[in-house]
């Protein structure tokens, strides 16, 4: 692992969950954990909990007695606790307490149920000391403070009961500690223990948290896990990092966001379940989340639910170097689903959780990600046959309404993001065709050819190289005036907003008699009254596309409704509008009616530079489309926020912006993508500094982090970086070098052994058998190691202390305090 020494100053995300990798996990009671080192008047080390949402918060904290007081707050500390090492479920802080005393604080998630730690005490002074530790257990209930009780073992010894909530008892226990009551209430305990520090050692205490249905079994794991020798456990920590990334640019808080953004990645994952037969994630693995009163997941935020695909392919591409298998297992997970006819529905859950909708067509492009990494060609065959399937679903009648080709979507939220301004305004996305769709499937296409390639496939490559030539003649159908355009699903026109009523009475007929120079689709939009949907229907009445008479009667189911304002499209394409008249709306409604306006730019109509193929004016034109219209200070933005004026930014969205870079870099616009690159750093960066936590997206120019905490979705896959840095780690050892080199600035990465330093002027590799080679700008290399690194598989558990129902007969653990129930009695 790398040495830091990362303070308050520093981008910090000290969330803590078992490492799936190693570790026991469990989807529906999942305990994580929050360290915060603390500054001044702060209680230092502060490990916190809420037990999946349980408790509003149980908190741990150490006191250290000595000849010369107490250290409890960190401003009580000789030098203030720092960030000196961290890993998947690991973190190490050190601090001093005495001029010439050490404290190594390191927390361990052993599983789900359990974290232990150690803390080892280093006299660098030339007399014994003494010194007391403490933890101080401090549990809030419904804003209330929880009284913690004393236990007292069959060895003598001492722990701390933390209370019944819902279905767990933690405990915690000291090894060879003994507990007291504070003195300030009652409502709050310590176990502890005093040690001799001799001169130029190191005394090592440790201890450990359980939380099992049942005190008894708490007791017993944490007892289990408390006795582990520490050096073993550490080891484990050790051997997984040694396979993770350790990225050093020459600046401290980027390198520190990077790690940070692995390490929460890696500890997203959760061992598989009875509905998904391989490792999957959560989003946001953090303390108020893990615990279903349900017992199944279904109760669950949106972040538990499911493996969503954009945060899957930004996942994947991280951990596929460290742990190719956890990665691979996200394709498997997918395929598990996937029915007759090729559907494979958004997230699929551990806890059987499915959405109705289409996969977004992104499985062979994320399979084929994952290959370059692990050159699996096993992988690719088994999984070759299912995503050609699920991509030929894309173009079967319900997904192709008018069987052209290119696809629809079926609802904004299909797309990953729900807040697109285009259909915000009432405009329905079925009856659109959208750049973004046709990106993707070229794309796909493109990966499925490359993956049929490995296997062998000539029949396929055929088929596929057909479909391949269709869809980039529609995308190419799709670049109108200088840059790529939506268009109307039946017409495939691309209209301009026209105002045909603005605000006219909802009790009155309108007769605008307009001729519209291009023919579209109407949205009609309701006002007023309360918050329910009004018994209603509008009539509009004019000409079609075609010139005919036509009229349409749109009735109040076909109108989304909400706070006020309900809107609709119309199903028919109209030339000329002569009459609109709203029935059972009264005055105190409005009515306006507007032409579709597809006429827009976003971030859809900049992605199928992401798709390539694109020749050299058409990507100058998409570059400057960029540039122009979304470059923020944090990125690229989702829309051209004057589109809606008053409405909140879109923000920037790091899913997005990660399928921009890797097209620009695809593209040669190689300053501009490390450009970017460098600004999603830096907003990430301070949002760690600000708040200890990812987020799914960011402020569009201020240093600020929006929407749930801990959402690794706001984090850059490691191979975006590793294109930046024009080289490449695979997971069996092997470097591949390329002649570009984006990044500019010298950077060094550590993995599996390997070390690689790149500068302007030479790349230097060391591979994992210690052979070196040194590597002139402007050149490509492949190097492979005389042995083939071999990734740890996930490990087999150690064995666990029989847990048992307490019985009759089992050992009785003495009560010293009484102890309140839930409501308080």
């Amino acid at each position: 692992m790398r040495r830091w020494r990362l303070d308050g100053n520093n981008p910090l995300s000290l969330y803590m969950a078992a490492d799936a990798r190693y570790s026991e996990t469990d989807y529906t009671d999942d305990q994580i954990w929050l360290l915060t080192p603390g500054e001044g008047e702060q209680t230092a080390l502060t490990l916190q909990t809420q037990l999946g949402g349980r408790v509003g918060l149980l908190s741990i904290v150490p006191i250290w007695t000595h000849e010369n007081g107490t250290a409890f707050q960190t401003i009580a500390y000789e030098t203030a606790p720092v960030i000196t090492a961290f890993a998947p479920g690991y973190v190490k802080a050190s601090a001093s307490i005495l001029p010439d005393v050490e404290v190594a604080a390191e927390y361990l998630v052993t599983d789900s149920h359990a974290i232990t730690g150690c803390f080892t005490v280093t006299n660098r002074g030339a007399d014994d000391v003494n010194i007391t530790l403490q933890l101080y257990v401090h549990v809030v209930i419904r804003d209330r403070e929880r009284q913690v009780s004393v236990l007292t073992l069959r060895e003598g010894e001492n722990a701390l009961y933390a209370g019944h909530f819902a279905n767990v008892d933690p405990v915690v226990a000291m090894a060879g500690g003994t507990a007291e009551i504070a003195p300030d209430g009652k409502l709050s305990a310590r176990v502890g223990q005093t040690v001799t520090v001799p001169a130029d050692e190191s005394v090592q205490i440790r201890w450990a948290h359980a939380a099992l249905p049942d005190m008894q079994n708490s007791v017993r794991l944490a007892r289990y896990w408390m006795g582990t020798e520490w050096e073993t456990l550490l080891a484990q920590v050790e051997n997984g990092a040694q396979a993770i990334p350790q990225i050093e640019t020459g600046n401290t808080d980027w390198d520190a966001t990077i790690a940070f953004a692995v390490q929460q990645t890696l500890q997203s994952f959760l061992r598989p379940t009875d509905h998904l037969p391989h490792a999957s994630f959560v989003t946001s693995r953090s303390i108020e989340n893990g615990y279903s009163p349900a017992g199944n997941g279904s109760d669950y935020p949106r972040e538990w639910l499911g493996q969503d695909l954009p945060a899957a392919y930004i996942i994947a591409q991280t951990v596929a170097s460290a742990a190719p298998q956890l990665a691979e297992g996200l394709i498997r997970n997918y395929i598990a689903t996937q029915q007759e006819d090729g559907t494979i529905q958004s997230m699929p859950g551990l806890g059987g959780q499915r959405r109705e909708w289409l996969a977004i067509p992104l499985l062979a492009r994320m399979s084929h990600n994952i290959y370059e990494t692990t050159q699996n060609d096993a992988f690719a065959a088994e999984v070759f046959p299912a995503l050609v399937l699920f991509f030929e679903r894309w173009f079967a009648a319900d997904a192709d309404r008018d069987s052209d080709g290119v696809p629809e979507w079926e609802t904004p939220p299909q797309t990953g993001y729900a807040g697109w301004s285009l259909f915000s305004g009432g405009v329905d996305i079925t009856m659109t065709e959208g750049p973004d769709m046709v990106a993707y499937l070229v794309s796909e296409c493109d990966a499925l050819i490359a993956l049929a390639t490995i296997t062998g496939d000539g029949a396929a490559t055929e088929k596929l190289q057909v479909r391949m030539t269709e869809l980039r003649a529609a995308l190419g159908d799709m670049w109108r005036d200088g840059k790529f355009a939506y268009r109307d699903r039946d017409t495939h026109a691309t209209p301009g907003g026209v105002t045909i009523v603005e605000q006219g009475k909802g009790d009155a007929e309108h007769l605008p008699a307009l001729s519209l120079r291009d023919a579209s689709r109407l949205v009609v939009e309701v006002t007023g009254g309360t918050g329910s949907k009004p018994r209603m229907s509008v009539m509009v009445s004019g000409l079609d596309a075609d010139g005919s008479a036509a009229t349409e009667t749109i009735d109040a189911e076909a109108f989304t409704w909400s706070y006020g304002r309900g809107a609709a499209t119309s199903n028919t394409v109209f030339s000329q509008v002569d009459r609109v008249q709203a029935q059972g709306l009264s005055r105190v409604y409005r009515v306006s009616v507007h032409t579709v306006d597809l006429d827009v730019i976003d971030m859809n109509t900049v992605l199928p530079l992401w798709a390539g193929g694109l020749n050299d004016a058409q990507i100058a034109s998409v570059v400057a489309t960029l540039t122009d219209n979304l470059l923020r200070t944090n990125g690229a933005a989702m829309y051209i926020a004057s589109r809606v004026p008053g409405s909140r930014e879109s923000g920037v969205w790091v899913y997005w912006n990660v399928l921009l870079c890797e097209g620009l870099l695809r593209a040669g616009q190689n300053a501009l993508a490390v450009d970017v690159i460098k600004r999603l750093l830096n907003v990430q960066a301070a949002t760690l500094r600000n708040s200890g936590h990812f987020t799914p997206f960011y402020a569009e120019s201020t240093p600020q982090g929006i929407g749930d905490r801990l959402d690794i979705r706001g984090t850059l896959p490691v191979s975006l970086l590793m294109q930046a840095f024009g080289f490449q780690i695979r997971s069996d050892g092997t470097v591949v070098v390329s002649e570009t080199f984006p990044w500019g600035e010298p950077v060094t990465v550590k993995q599996h052994g390997i070390t690689v330093t790149r500068t302007a002027t030479e790349t230097t590799v060391t591979l994992a058998d210690g052979t070196t080679e040194t590597i002139p700008a402007g050149e490509n290399r492949t190097l492979s190691p005389s042995i083939a690194v071999k990734p740890a598989p996930i490990a087999v558990l150690p064995p666990k202390p029989e847990i048992v129902l307490p019985t009759a007969t089992a050992p009785t653990i003495q009560i010293e305090v009484e102890i309140e129930d839930e409501t308080g009695e």
